[in-house]
């Protein structure tokens, strides 16, 4: 018991290190991404490679380097259709195999199905995935 509380403790604690890799952007490999550089230009592709001080990005064809000191922010498209679709079918499933057993289990995982679909098309937003640490602002004062 002792063993599972302590691996539950260390799982849940936050990384001391997650300002210097983005951990964040790792989950995002092979997405499609909108990356804002330091000149505020934005930059659309699919998220290639991702590492300490730098991230990849397939942008028409071509792979692009970006260095995360030089990089705003990084924001995430919308859920892929068929994502939608997995979990729908796997919650009508249960849910119908709950009320009414195997013949409602398939008619609720196609109807939830189509929900999930539906509600994955609708959703079109984007979220972001990293910001740039803030930097500290500094007064000089010179006599």
């Amino acid at each position: 018991m002792r063993a599972l509380i302590l691996a539950v403790a260390l799982v849940s604690i936050p990384s001391f290190t997650s300002a210097q890799e983005p951990w964040a952007l790792r989950g995002s490999r092979g997405l499609h991404v909108a990356v804002i550089d330091g000149e505020s230009r934005e930059w659309q592709g699919r998220l290639l490679e991702v590492a300490r001080d730098a991230i990849t990005l397939e942008v028409d064809a071509d792979a692009r380097r970006f260095e995360l000191a030089n990089v705003k922010r990084v924001d995430v498209h919308g859920d892929k259709v068929w994502d939608g679709a997995i979990k729908g079918a796997v919650f009508g499933a249960v849910v119908g195999a709950v009320v009414g057993g195997g013949r409602f289990a398939l008619q609720g995982a196609f109807a939830y199905a189509l929900v999930g679909v539906g509600m994955d098309a609708l959703n079109s937003c984007t979220h972001t995935v990293y910001r740039a640490p803030a930097r500290a602002a500094g007064v000089k004062i010179t006599w």
